[in-house]
């Protein structure tokens, strides 16, 4: 009763993160929420916490513009970017962290442009049980670029619209195991046993499909200590799987400090 390498290999599956997140896409695999500190008038530092993982960001405010300096980490405790397995096709858990830059510029009082990219990259420990064993650091990569508009229907609100990626597996490679037979040996007692053939395959964990996504985010001030931020996203290849197409809302917090 053969199982092929193949099947193994699309029994992984991709979940949905929880939300999608515009200020760390990484973090958007487990939901979080965002702490802000205004240090001066020119420099701003934000938290981003998560379950299992955080993010630190210093903006820099100069003009019209705003850049920004991201560094996080988290851990999967079954699975990796967002990717998870059970039993015989666990996953492991996966140590993650990145670096990502982001740009804000305003065109006029009201309408400005938003660009975002980083990398990250992915260090699996394998579970010693399971028939995939992840053999390289997995590097992903996430970018974005929109256009915003503020003071639409309530006062300082923002309403944006983006093209986006979630992060997704830019290079990776992993060992794949399965019984793809039987074979039949008698032993010294003349007794004939059913001894399994077990094969393997290394196969490339990138996304064989460009992934494309159209989130539209809109946050507004909901106490004078934070912000409330609506995310939807439609995506295109979700998950690197050439054709699925699927979306998802979610809704985070911003606290000023």
């Amino acid at each position: 009763f053969p199982v092929t390498i193949f099947n193994l290999g699309r029994a992984i599956m991709a979940r949905n993160p929880l939300m999608y997140s515009p200020d760390s896409p990484w973090l958007g695999f487990t939901g979080y929420h965002t702490q802000s500190w205004i240090i001066n008038p020119a420099m701003e530092i934000k938290v981003i916490s998560a379950t299992g993982g955080a993010a630190a960001q210093i903006n820099y405010f100069k003009g019209d513009s705003i850049f920004g300096l991201q560094f996080g980490g988290m851990q999967e405790a079954n699975g990796f970017l967002g990717n998870n397995g059970s039993g015989g096709l666990s996953l492991g858990t996966g140590n993650t962290t990145w670096t990502q830059l982001q740009f804000d510029h305003a065109v006029t009082d009201q309408i400005g442009a938003i660009a975002a990219f980083g990398i990250g990259t992915t260090h699996v420990q394998n579970n010693p049980l399971s028939l995939i064993e992840v053999l390289t650091p997995i590097q992903s990569q996430s970018w974005r670029l929109g256009v915003y508009r503020t003071n639409n229907f309530l006062p300082k609100d923002r309403l944006s619209l983006s093209i986006a990626t979630l992060p997704v597996l830019k290079k990776g490679l992993a060992r794949v195991s399965g019984v793809t037979g039987y074979d039949y040996k008698d032993d010294e007692m003349g007794n004939t046993n059913l001894v399994p053939i077990v094969s393997s395959e290394v196969v490339n964990l990138a996304h064989s499909s460009k992934e494309f996504n159209l989130a539209l985010n809109y946050q507004h001030r909901l106490t004078n200590n934070g912000n409330i931020n609506y995310n939807w996203i439609l995506r295109n290849n979700a998950g690197g799987q050439p054709g699925l197409k699927d979306s998802f809302f979610g809704v985070n917090f911003t606290w000023l400090q």
